[in-house]
């Protein structure tokens, strides 16, 4: 009765430990994509991000976009909220927020006059 108890115990103490790492582990990678891309991709000085939080969603979002970066640019006002297309192995601007007001991607080229 005891051993199936400490069974238990450590089968349980294993899968949130797990759980825990890969989360962040993805979140960590993610994050580091995302920067990279804005660096060779968008020509924007590592300096110059202000913030860049890795966010996991797992209530509202489905696939690669649970995964994403909440990233802000200095001289910039508004928010960026990128993810990783994995199967397109691209990453990708999922919505911009300027004072308060979520653009989509397609709107966002029509505001900036350039892609994301």
């Amino acid at each position: 009765m005891r051993k199936k108890i400490v069974v238990i115990f450590v089968v349980i103490a294993f899968e949130v430990i797990s759980s825990y790492l890969y989360i962040n582990i993805k979140l960590d990678l993610t994050k580091d994509t995302v920067e990279d891309y804005l660096v060779t991709e968008k020509g924007v000085a590592k300096k110059d991000i202000k913030v860049s939080k890795p966010v996991y969603d797992w209530i509202k979002a489905k696939g690669d976009k649970k995964w994403f970066v909440c990233v802000e640019i200095m001289g910039d006002q508004g928010t960026y909220y990128y993810y990783k297309d994995h199967q397109k192995n691209k990453v990708k601007l999922d919505y911009y927020i300027l004072h308060g007001v979520e653009y989509s991607a397609r709107e966002y080229e029509k505001i900036k006059g350039k892609t994301p």
